[in-house]
């Protein structure tokens, strides 16, 4: 299962994490896997793009984090936008993809 664990203060991010692999298929084969990797990848290509001093991340094999170092409206759209994608996939697909919020 595909963990998304999105923390908040003040009503914005402060961390996304996602964690897992959705075992919807053989690897190579997972389109579930696949949607959220693109997802993730295309949103850290973005914010790296963008506002590069504004976060930290961390990418490893079915991992993705990223802390958010300086807030600012870029940072928490794009951030919006990749966990607007990522729930769409979890309505989807909620066998393969769970989302857990909290503030702090």
């Amino acid at each position: 299962m595909i963990h998304v664990k999105v923390t908040y203060a003040a009503a914005e991010v402060v961390t996304l994490t996602i964690s897992g692999h959705a075992n919807a298929a053989s690897k190579g084969e997972d389109l579930v896997c696949a949607g959220v990797s693109s997802i993730a990848i295309g949103a850290l290509n973005a914010l790296t793009r963008m506002a590069e001093d504004d976060i930290d991340e961390q990418v490893d094999e079915g991992y993705v984090h990223v802390e958010v170092i300086d807030s600012n409206p870029q940072v928490q759209l794009m951030l919006t936008v990749m966990l607007i994608q990522l729930e769409t996939m979890a309505i989807a697909h909620p066998e393969y993809i769970k989302i857990t919020k909290m503030e702090v």
